[in-house]
């Protein structure tokens, strides 16, 4: 959405209506038929998180909301949002006078509506960022009997508004998710004066400002909230606002408590060694002898780590050549490569700046290997290099012998 259909939506505004650049489809046949899809899958995901649900509440594992919590429950909630919530949460006031807030991309935001329940005609408008970063984005409650609770986050805010907003005498609170998805597609600029990694840099920056592509928003939001909100950002029209459920950022179950028995569990697989590469013997040396074939994630791959280990502190290896796509902030790969460089060794290193949403990372390392010492090719324009390559030179009796890593 970030990125496809943030095109697709540019060729609406700009009138496009060039059949050949997307297929058989007009930019608003295919935009609509893609949204048509997009909400077939939603309700269908909807479906299945309610199902899961069921099948977890006849194992005695229950998620509760807000409005779910016992006394004892409500008591263990609000000392917990008092110490380590509410010091992440700093609400937005909102009003028609003032300008609307950025929204980051990819955070879940509630959008509050305060009111007096004798006097309903006065509210106002909040904002609040679910600081999932900062803290869990579940809570698991006390055990009672052979029953297991969890509250996500979202809940904990909701029923701990009131201490949000103890300056203002509403009494009634209503909170509603929302998330904003932005146009990621990166404009690099043609300016023959800027070096292709200034034009990465630059077009980051605009990245983060992205006009927004698509608003989700609790469908059981109220209409006057939904059109404030919706006016303010200028997403008015039914082709950019989606109508969803309660939570969003469904990719944080990733991370739910491990709270079932073993058998609700997937067997841990760790990845086998490799049988002809025993620990602490040369790979190079059984490399002379054969190819091998690794095959990830069933084997492990610190065998090639072990590669550029050998490589980085073997005195005969003169040259070290590697393609470098995505690596972790820790990369021990980059590790490997800063060492060899540190051990007389030349090395040289194709950075992809364009591998997508990790294109930042990839300038940190590119100028954290150009500082010492290695010869950086910053990816090649109307190119993108996604292979893994690495190339080993080593200086042996009769000349040298080059040495591969092909992924």
């Amino acid at each position: 959405f970030r990125v496809r259909v943030a095109t697709v939506r540019r060729m609406l505004e700009l009138g496009k209506d060039d059949e050949t650049l997307l297929g058989n489809f007009t930019p608003v046949e295919l935009y609509e038929k893609i949204m048509e899809i997009v909400v077939s899958q939603q309700q269908k995901a909807q479906e299945i998180y309610r199902n899961i649900w069921s099948e977890m509440a006849k194992e005695n594992i229950f998620m509760l909301d807000e409005t779910q919590l016992s006394h004892e429950q409500g008591v263990f909630v609000r000392k917990y949002f008092n110490t380590k919530v509410l010091p992440n949460i700093i609400p937005i006031m909102l009003s028609k006078s003032m300008k609307f807030p950025y929204l980051r991309d990819k955070s879940v935001y509630l959008a509050v509506k305060l009111s007096k329940i004798k006097s309903p005609e006065k509210y106002a408008y909040a904002l609040i960022r679910i600081p999932s970063r900062s803290v869990s984005r579940f809570l698991v409650l006390p055990e009672q009997g052979n029953k297991k609770y969890i509250i996500m986050v979202d809940d904990v805010i909701r029923f701990c508004l009131n201490d949000i907003f103890p300056i203002f005498n509403y009494d009634h609170f209503e909170a509603y998710t929302i998330k904003v998805t932005r146009d990621a597609e990166l404009d690099i600029d043609d300016d023959i004066s800027k070096s292709f990694m200034e034009k990465i840099e630059l077009s980051l920056k605009k990245r983060k400002i992205g006009i927004p592509v698509r608003l989700i928003y609790d469908r059981d939001m109220p209409t006057d909230l939904l059109e404030f909100i919706t006016k303010k950002m200028k997403l008015e029209g039914e082709e950019k606002t989606v109508a969803g459920g309660r939570y969003h950022n469904h990719k944080d179950f990733m991370n739910f408590p491990e709270i079932g028995k073993s058998r609700h569990y997937y067997q841990h697989l760790p990845p086998i060694p490799h049988k002809d590469l025993a620990p602490h013997q040369s790979i190079l040396k059984k490399l002379r002898k054969k190819d091998i074939l690794l095959h990830y994630p069933y084997q492990s791959f610190s065998h090639f780590i072990d590669l550029l280990r050998e490589a980085a502190i073997d005195p005969k290896i003169t040259e070290i050549g590697i393609t470098i796509y995505r690596v972790s902030e820790t990369s021990k790969v980059v590790n490997a490569l800063l060492n060899a460089i540190r051990n007389g060794k030349k090395v040289t290193v194709v950075i992809e700046l364009q591998a997508r949403f990790d294109e930042e990372a990839n300038i940190f390392w590119s100028n954290k290997l150009q500082e010492e010492g290695a010869y950086v090719i910053n990816g090649i324009p109307g190119l993108k290099v996604h292979c893994k390559l690495a190339w080993i030179k080593r200086s042996e009796k009769n000349g040298f012998r080059n040495y591969a890593y092909i992924g």
